[in-house]
């Protein structure tokens, strides 16, 4: 399904993905910061689910792959970091395929 999606609305689900993943990082190490696991159960339990499912799904994706998402969707990073690694036309040509990559090994 994911394959019949264009590159504009593959990257509006991969950084809706990335919100979600850094929302459910935070609160995880808030509830554990604060000791407040067993008030929030269900929860915690959610996040954790949220945050191991897409760290295992990026391992599988290909080295430019992981560093492209990590850096443009699940964390927060300068805006122009690409320009240590990569020309700007490689850049987005590997983000398109990165994006695609990264939906496909989380089975969307």
């Amino acid at each position: 399904m994911i394959n019949k999606l264009n590159n504009y609305e593959q990257e509006k689900i991969a950084r809706y993905i990335g919100d979600i993943y850094r929302c459910s990082k935070m609160r995880k190490a808030f509830f554990e910061e604060r000791n407040c696991i067993l008030e929030n159960q269900k929860i915690y339990e959610n996040d954790c689910k949220i945050v191991l499912y897409i760290e295992q799904s990026i391992v599988t994706c290909r080295k430019e792959t992981k560093m492209i998402i990590e850096k443009d969707f699940l964390s927060e990073s300068e805006k122009w970091w690409y320009l240590d690694f990569f020309s700007k036309s490689t850049y987005y040509r590997l983000r398109k395929k990165a994006v695609s990559e990264f939906l496909n090994c989380l089975n969307l």
